[in-house]
């Protein structure tokens, strides 16, 4: 995955190794649908997201890449509309979420 950017290398690794370490039970998954924690410019140039980078890959089988494709075309639209309630867009951004896997 060449389109990784990793700054520090050493501190990448003790943070998987202490990911290792703590188990599954201690893993914490933040899905950012709308940027608001994750950057997404990079030296003045859009980048992908984690999703994006897996989806282009050959990690993942065709067919969940075909998958994904389709939900985001159904619900991105969603995501990027201001005038849903803030309650209704967070139960869609969730539907997409658990659809996706």
């Amino acid at each position: 995955m060449e389109n990784v950017i990793i700054t520090n290398q050493g501190e990448f690794e003790d943070r998987k190794a202490q990911m290792k370490k703590n188990g599954v039970l201690a893993l914490h998954i933040l899905a950012d649908f709308d940027n608001t924690f994750t950057k997404i410019t990079f030296n003045g140039q859009r980048i992908r997201s984690l999703m994006g980078v897996l989806r282009e890959s050959n990690i993942m089988p065709e067919s969940y890449n075909q998958k994904v494709y389709e939900l985001f075309n159904y619900y991105r639209p969603f995501e990027a509309r201001e005038d849903i309630d803030k309650i209704d867009k967070k139960k869609i951004m969730t539907e997409w979420w658990n659809r996706g896997f």
